[in-house]
């Protein structure tokens, strides 16, 4: 993580530890220059609240959004098919397991 946030190859990075940082995806879409790319990492369980993310990603996904979800767990097909019924399977990218 500190590597990424060191490295001028990612300018646009920010990490916002547990919770949202609504400053920076306010300013984010009022320049809606380029594409924003939510991400979390995580064991894929409802419990994690993948739900409420993916509730809250089909809120404001558009066509320069996405959401990438890195891990895998026992819910990963629920949380696939709740991208489907909110309308948001093609913008919800699964990265599964990263080492």
């Amino acid at each position: 993580q500190e590597i990424l946030l060191q490295s001028k190859d990612f300018p646009n990075l920010y990490v916002v530890y547990n919770g949202v940082d609504v400053p920076i995806i306010e300013k984010h879409i009022e320049n809606n220059s380029s594409q924003l790319i939510i991400g979390a990492t995580s064991r894929l369980l409802f419990s994690k609240g993948l739900g409420e993310l993916i509730e809250a990603y089909a809120l404001i996904a558009g066509s320069k959004t996405e959401l990438w979800l890195i891990g895998t767990g026992e819910d990963e097909l629920a949380i696939r098919e709740l991208a489907i019924k909110r309308g948001v399977a093609d913008s919800v990218k699964f990265f599964g397991h990263q080492a």
